[in-house]
């Protein structure tokens, strides 16, 4: 199963994937597109070579060729079957645009793993301009992140305004429709809660229904075990503001 987290850049995705990851591990596993990008670029395979030298040309106006993407994550799917089976699999910043999503989709339709990847819901992460620039500033001086800088924040920007449409029209028609976190959850805290409400509530939907894909042995454990992540989750104040 898993659960596609789409937001502008320094919304916060990976920091909420993260989190909630960490407080309900045997529910959840994270993958980052972004991190597994940077890590061709580090360990300067081919393909990071191909990565870096795009990104370096383009700086964000354009979205990288489609074969790129899409196989890094099946490539860490088929390397590691564990991360979905049976847990939700969050796709942090995955898919940036329809045509990688596509494609994504007829990968996973040719591997004998693709049938636990089983979307859905479609999260979509809202913040205002104002607490992206934050955060993107904030980053900046602690990671080393090779494709941050304000050239990129505002062309990536500005194509995720053009793209963000026509992803959501296509994930809908797909049957995802995109469960919103608002601006006005501004707290890690309160956004995980917020954000694992909705996860229970569509698995509660699910479990509604006959069908096969997925068991139910699994939907009964998912709900389970958040709800007393929820419970767990109440005590968490000391956690920063976004």
């Amino acid at each position: 199963m898993l659960i596609p987290i789409t937001g502008k850049i320094a919304s916060g995705k990976t920091t909420l994937c993260e989190t909630i990851t960490s407080l309900l591990p045997e529910s959840f596993n994270h993958i980052a597109a972004g991190k597994l990008m940077r890590k061709h670029i580090r360990r300067a395979s081919p393909l990071g070579i191909r990565i870096k030298g795009l990104l370096d040309e383009n700086k964000g106006t354009s979205f990288l060729p489609r074969d790129i993407v899409p196989s890094i994550i099946m490539e860490a799917i088929y390397e590691n079957p564990s991360l979905i089976s049976p847990k939700i699999l969050l796709l942090d910043g995955f898919p940036a645009c329809r045509r990688d999503w596509g494609v994504f989709l007829n990968l996973r339709d040719c591997q004998s793993t693709g049938k636990n990847l089983y979307p859905f819901l479609h999260l979509q992460l809202h913040t205002t301009e104002k607490q992206r620039k934050r955060q993107f500033h904030r980053r900046s001086h602690t990671t080393s992140r090779s494709d941050d800088s304000l050239t990129s924040y505002h062309n990536r920007s500005a194509l995720a305004r053009m793209e963000q449409p026509l992803l959501d029209q296509t994930l809908v028609q797909d049957g995802l429709m995109p469960a919103l976190i608002p601006p006005s959850v501004t707290t890690l805290t309160d956004r995980v809660k917020f954000t694992l409400a909705i996860i229970l509530h569509h698995l509660e939907l699910l479990q509604t229904k006959e069908q096969e894909d997925p068991p139910q042995k699994a939907l009964t454990f998912l709900t389970g075990d958040i709800l007393l992540g929820l419970q767990r989750i109440s005590s968490l104040t000391s956690l920063s503001r976004l």
